[in-house]
């Protein structure tokens, strides 16, 4: 098990890839990332970012924004609110894209918003913002979530789908549940537990796609986030692939772990946020 806690989603991701170049076959069972400030992203975690997007993109794979969508759809939320989020994308969005053989697994926004229950077809996170809501605003009626302590209200959103999932040996999605927390301090906290975490391809935009998550619960419920826990009980630095090596993977850590050079002539401060 490692534990490791930054301060950013970039610093928190690129902490994680150094552990896994220590360990054998670069492979880790339970690491627990915890980012304090999951909406953070100044120069420094701008930099880790766009190198690491623009890997991926020279390597043909999909780029950090890509796979943050396929958690929560940032952009039809910001063309459409939260009409975007709890109708746009599953009723226009995922018809296109659920065809498509290399997204099969790419499908957790629309699990958050469309599951089917005993009495029909439900919204899962509208349903826990709401929630979230009752409880905090005194309409709550008498449930046990209501008697629970704040520092005790958990929502939780489960990803798997026994009905379909189960049937797989290998493959399928590797997210597997979110839970939602409201601290003593009335913040939202999130913790997302992976039952496997590819760190190259996509550990850095899942990151990014679950602070956005957390973002909109926040936003629509009016209180603040609390940290973003990443559970990962495998993950792994993929150091083979059709489309790098050992060697690049290793280069691209080292390359990022050296300090930002200052650029000459520039008055910011070190770690300041443009």
């Amino acid at each position: 098990m490692k534990a490791i806690t930054a301060e950013s989603r970039a610093a928190g991701w690129l902490a994680a890839a150094q552990h896994l170049t220590t360990c054998d076959d670069w492979k880790d069972y339970n690491i627990v990332l915890e980012i304090t400030n999951p909406m953070r992203r100044d120069a420094d975690d701008r930099r880790v970012e766009e190198r690491v997007d623009a890997f991926l993109r020279d390597a043909g794979h999909y780029p950090l924004e890509t796979v943050a969508e396929t958690i929560f759809p940032a952009g039809e939320y910001r063309r459409h609110g939260p009409k975007g989020v709890y109708e746009t994308y599953p009723n226009e969005i995922y018809p296109v894209i659920k065809p498509l053989p290399e997204l099969r697994w790419g499908t957790y926004a629309h699990r958050l918003v469309r599951r089917r229950g005993p009495n029909g077809e439900f919204n899962p996170l509208k349903y826990c913002i709401e929630k979230i809501q009752r409880e905090f605003s005194g309409k709550s009626t008498k449930t046990a979530c209501y008697e629970l302590s704040l520092s005790d209200v958990n929502l939780d959103l489960a990803l798997y789908e026994p009905a379909s999932d189960r049937k797989h040996l290998i493959g399928g999605p590797c997210l597997s549940h979110v839970s939602l927390k409201i601290m003593r301090n009335e913040r939202i906290a999130l913790t997302a537990l992976y039952r496997s975490h590819y760190y190259v391809q996509k550990a850095l935009g899942n990151l990014l796609g679950l602070a956005r998550l957390q973002a909109f619960v926040c936003e629509q419920a009016k209180l603040p986030p609390g940290p973003l826990v990443c559970v990962s009980t495998y993950a792994t630095l993929e150091r083979e692939s059709k489309s790098w090596n050992k060697k690049s993977i290793a280069g691209l850590i080292t390359d990022l772990s050296q300090p930002r050079r200052a650029k000459r002539g520039s008055n910011l401060k070190k770690g300041a946020t443009r």
